[in-house]
């Protein structure tokens, strides 16, 4: 992973106090996924699984990678297909029972993230030829038209990252730290470490139906785990983490932990 110069941590703290209610409000409402990949009564054959998942985000970053686009697209992608699939609609259906839909779903969500995201844009064509010929340039369009209908033209949801950098924005730096190393690198290990974390994330379909702010809060606090601190200064971390976290409509600390 590439670790990044300067620190993508907002200085005015009520700014990112402000973003952070905000997300926290769109996660909890528009960009919410549901367990899709439950077997329920009415539909007992889902084909789909997790590692099928899994296979899906390990190629969405193996392309990012290849492009040397930010990793962080990844995620808005994923985000898009777990929503996607989660609204009942006839292509969710056929995609949860075919591997070769549910893989263009993926692959569109994948082009549309980046074409919203990123300056530079891939050409349709090469995502089809990504699919070794399994999807054509018309059934990505077709299908990425199909994302934005059913997903409400929301495309732009509240990642992990972006949630934890709020969070470290609204703690970090600390005046009061008595680590060695300088505050901006000190800043920089724990937004990396962090940033880590949230890309693992996204593999695990476990995390899929969990709140954004739920793994950002337990990756900030297994980060200040495994950071090498004085006892002092790990104590004051976990205080600002706590204390940004009274200040907004967290999930349980149970669920925290869980995700920790």
């Amino acid at each position: 992973m590439q670790q990044p110069v300067d620190s993508p941590l907002s200085s005015d703290r009520d700014a990112a106090a402000e973003s952070l209610s905000a997300m926290m409000q769109k996660e909890q409402t528009v960009y919410k996924s549901r367990d899709y990949l439950r077997p329920s009564l009415a539909d007992e054959d889902t084909m789909i699984t997790a590692d099928d998942r899994l296979k899906i985000v390990v190629w969405c970053y193996d392309v990012v990678d290849k492009c040397e686009f930010d990793r962080g697209v990844v995620a808005l992608t994923m985000e898009m297909v777990d929503r996607f699939l989660s609204i009942p609609s006839s292509i969710a259906r056929e995609a949860l029972h075919d591997h070769k839909e549910y893989q263009l779903v993926a692959i569109a969500a994948l082009y549309l993230a980046i074409k919203t995201n990123e300056t530079v844009c891939l050409d349709i064509k090469f995502f089809s030829a990504m699919s070794h010929g399994l999807t054509s340039v018309a059934e990505i369009e077709e299908m990425e038209l199909s994302l934005f209908h059913g997903l409400s033209w929301h495309i732009y949801a509240p990642t992990t990252i972006k949630v934890a950098h709020d969070i470290l924005s609204s703690m970090l730096p600390r005046e009061d730290m008595q680590e060695e190393e300088s505050t901006s690198a000190f800043v920089l290990n724990i937004v990396n470490n962090v940033q880590y974390q949230a890309e693992l994330a996204v593999t695990d379909y476990y995390f899929a139906l969990q709140r954004p702010s739920t793994i950002a809060a337990a990756a900030i606090f297994n980060s200040v785990d495994q950071l090498f601190l004085k006892r002092q200064d790990r104590l004051a971390l976990r205080h600002a983490l706590l204390s940004v976290m009274m200040k907004h409509k967290f999930a349980s600390i149970e669920l925290i932990l869980a995700a920790k």
